[in-house]
C-alpha cells in the first residue's frame, strides 16, 4: 500500500489521527470515498488540533468554494507536509531525546516547503 498510513508504519492510531490520516491520503490521491466523506470528525477544541486538521482536509476535498482558496490550499499543504508527518514521527519517537531531531526535521520541512 501506499500514502502516509504506509510510508510510517503506524498501525496503532487513536481514532482522531487515523481519520487525519486517511483524509490527507486521499487528498494526495485526489479522491475522496463516500465512506470517508461521512466519518464523524471529534469535536473542535483548540487543543485538538488533529481533528481541526481533518475538518479542513475535508473542506478541502469538498465541492464548496472555500475548499479552492489560496488560503485553505495554503494550509493543506501545510498539513500534509510539516504537520501530519511531524505528529507521526512523534508518536513514533516520543522520547524527550529525540525533541532536538524532531525540531531539527520541522525545520528541514519548513525550509523544503516553504523558502523562497
Amino acid at each position: 500500500s501506499s500514502g502516509i498510513n504506509a510510508e510510517y508504519g503506524v498501525t496503532s492510531l487513536n481514532t482522531d489521527l487515523q481519520l487525519l490520516v486517511q483524509l490527507a491520503d486521499a487528498v494526495m490521491q485526489g479522491d475522496l470515498s463516500a465512506d470517508l466523506a461521512k466519518r464523524t470528525i471529534g469535536p473542535v477544541h483548540n487543543a485538538r488540533w488533529v481533528t481541526r486538521a481533518s475538518r479542513l482536509l475535508r473542506l478541502y476535498m469538498s465541492t464548496h468554494e472555500l475548499g479552492t482558496s489560496t488560503e485553505v490550499k495554503k494550509l493543506v499543504c501545510f498539513i500534509i507536509e510539516v504537520y501530519l508527518p511531524t505528529h507521526l514521527e512523534i508518536k513514533l519517537r516520543p522520547d524527550v531525546r529525540e525533541a532536538p531531531q524532531h525540531l531539527l526535521n520541522v525545520m528541514k520541512a519548513v525550509r523544503e516547503n516553504y523558502d523562497g
